[in-house]
């Protein structure tokens, strides 16, 4: 019994209604001429310009979640410092109060020190005089000026300088002030250093806003302050490596990330930005070790697997489908 023939108006009545990419491409392999595959191939145009808008939207909202883990991540680093910082002003705090006390101490040591010289010296000297005083009532004078040869003369001792001990308790003290005052310009230095830190903290943040709203530009430019500000601050280089990267430019990303890294090695997420730059410019082998180091950090990084899973399976490697299914194990709407 033969097949009947389908015809293009037959074939295309079911699949206008819900068409979809292998349906369409089916019926432009069988009807490739006319006026109903025109019709299907405006409908696939349309299909693929939504599936790569899809895309687009998934690849947003993994750049969303992977800014927003840095952002929380740099707020409990914030969060740390500010405390270990305030920890070190009250320890020197408590150090300066202690130093302040011990110097009282010693000039009150000092001072007590060279009033009791003071005493001795005079009690010494009373008692010489008293010891003459007595030796002139018996006639002790006529005696030494008539046994004392001529030509002899008496040697004086001289007692010390009474303005000694003052200079020695002047110089402590003075030497006291300038370890206080080091210690106030250290302090100082401190502060102003952990005042720079808070600013680049809130730039770090200000950036991660302005690149949630595409502001890419804006974004680049507080993380750069963020970075002349605190030279050392890894989300600052991690935040506009991922922006440079939503740009196309894959060099300054992995630059960026490069320095991230080094000013962070444990942080997974700066691995899989690198690794994603490494993967659009074609670099696999690098872009599946950034990944491998970034799953080995963080075994629950969901992006990471996400990312790995994609490139395996671009590659023709089999392996990708157990990352991708690992990926939406442990979270869903990463890995669509």
């Amino acid at each position: 019994m033969l097949r009947p023939l389908r015809v293009p108006a037959a074939a295309w009545a079911g699949l206008a209604a819900r068409p979809d990419l292998p349906g369409l491409h089916s019926f432009l392999g069988e009807f490739p001429d006319g006026k109903r595959a025109a019709d299907a191939k405006a409908q696939l145009a349309d299909l693929e310009r939504q599936a790569a808008a899809a895309r687009q939207e998934e690849e947003r909202r993994r750049q969303e979640k992977l800014q927003e883990e840095a952002r929380q991540q740099a707020e409990e680093e914030r969060r740390r410092e500010e405390a270990a910082t305030k920890r070190r002003l009250d320890e020197a705090e408590a150090e300066k109060r202690r130093q302040d006390q011990e110097r009282r101490k010693l000039e009150k040591e000092a001072a007590w020190a060279a009033k009791k010289e003071r005493l001795h010296r005079w009690r010494g000297a009373a008692a010489a005089g008293a010891a003459v005083v007595a030796l002139l009532l018996v006639g002790g004078i006529w005696l030494y000026r008539t046994m004392t040869p001529a030509g002899v003369t008496s040697v004086a001792v001289q007692p010390d300088a009474p303005g000694a001990d003052k200079a020695k308790a002047a110089a402590e003290v003075e030497a006291k002030r300038k370890a206080e005052e080091a210690e106030q310009q250290r302090l100082a230095a401190a502060k102003a250093e952990e005042e720079q830190r808070k600013q680049a903290s809130a730039l770090v943040e200000q950036s991660d806003r302005e690149a949630r709203n595409l502001n890419y530009d804006r974004a680049i430019a507080a993380a750069s302050e963020a970075i002349r500000l605190d030279p050392k601050n890894a989300m600052a280089f991690f935040n506009r490596g991922v922006v440079y990267a939503n740009k196309g430019d894959n060099d300054r990303a992995i630059a960026d990330q490069n320095e991230a890294i080094r000013l962070d090695p444990t942080y997974p997420n700066a691995f899989v930005s690198r690794g994603a730059a490494y993967g659009s410019k074609g670099d696999n082998v690098a872009a599946i070790a950034d990944y491998n180091e970034a799953i080995r950090l963080d075994p629950k990084n969901a992006l990471a697997f996400c990312n790995r899973g994609a490139l395996k399976r671009k590659i023709k490697d089999a392996s990708g489908n157990a990352d991708i299914a690992k990926a939406r194990q442990l979270d869903a709407s990463v890995c669509r």
